[in-house]
């Protein structure tokens, strides 16, 4: 029997089977037998089914006891010869059964999985080094003086000095003009 606690607890028959219902709250311990019926039991200071509940479940186990053994028969008993056949053909047919499969250990299936992934990890390794040396050098360091076929870029001069209205400047000529703040 399994004991549990409740407090506070109204019991209802068929709440419980084969269990001890503790409610410290109120000091009582419900019995529940295995129909769901439940014997009160009011002394906390002793632990488990009173006497007359053990008494009661003693003598059924008694009764079951006996017409089992008055029952018993033992030509309808298998002999242990028998059953060891029984076992050991059933451990040859599951043998059997596990030579015809075709399976690996563990550790094959490890050095199978192993190998795969090396072979893998080779391939991509190998995919990888191929896209790097086809790249240009720029595209693998990133350095700006690594392009090739750089663009001229002209330089621009900036000069204080007007060179008078309508006078023509050069592409990359240009002319800074400077206001005074304290004129304006």
């Amino acid at each position: 029997m399994r004991t549990t606690v409740r407090n506070s607890y109204t019991p209802k028959t068929g709440d419980y089977c084969n269990m001890i219902v503790v409610d410290n709250d109120k000091q009582v311990q419900y019995i529940f037998d295995c129909d769901g019926v439940y014997t009160t039991y009011t002394s906390k200071n002793q632990e488990g089914a009173p006497k007359s509940y053990v008494d009661a479940r003693d003598a059924e186990v008694l009764a079951a006891a006996k017409a089992y053994t008055d029952a018993y028969n033992p030509s309808d008993m298998a002999t242990i010869t028998y059953v060891q056949e029984q076992d050991a053909n059933t451990l040859q047919a599951a043998k059997d059964y596990a030579d015809s499969m075709d399976v690996v250990t563990l550790g094959q299936a490890q050095d199978l999985i192993s190998s795969a992934t090396s072979s893998v990890t080779n391939n991509l390794e190998g995919q990888i080094n191929d896209l790097s040396n086809s790249l240009s050098t720029v595209a693998r360091t990133g350095q700006y003086s690594d392009l090739l076929g750089l663009p001229d870029i002209p330089v621009i001069t900036m000069t204080t000095v007007d060179p008078g209205e309508g006078a023509p400047l050069a592409a990359n000529h240009f002319i800074a003009v400077y206001v005074d703040q304290e004129s304006e």
